[in-house]
């Protein structure tokens, strides 16, 4: 299974500016969310920090529509395995629905 991190708005990333939403090559997690809010329009903005509710139809288990809160993530996969002291175990949503069903 792959490494993955949920990178909170306080963590930064650096990429090609190019490929970041604010333009600049460093940024925090928080900002890029804010630049991609601005382009999306105060009315989408939520999406990224406190998320919006609805519905989702739910494929696993049959769940069919189930209401919620949907909010974006940024993650991180890091090309190298993280060494074992570092390692952390990251919770999803899904993870009690994953039990249930036992996969």
């Amino acid at each position: 299974m792959e490494n993955r991190i949920v990178l909170e708005d306080g963590d930064v990333v650096n990429v090609s500016p190019n490929q970041n939403p604010t333009g600049s090559a460093t940024a925090k997690v928080g900002d890029i969310k804010k630049s991609i809010g601005s382009k999306l329009g105060n009315d989408q903005m939520s999406w990224g920090f406190n998320g919006v509710h609805g519905e989702a139809l739910i494929q696993i288990g049959g769940g069919g529509w189930m209401k919620g809160r949907m909010v974006l993530q940024i993650m991180f996969y890091p090309s190298q395995s993280l060494p074992s002291q570092q390692k952390t175990q990251v919770s999803s949503p899904l993870d009690d629905l994953r039990k249930e069903l036992n996969i």
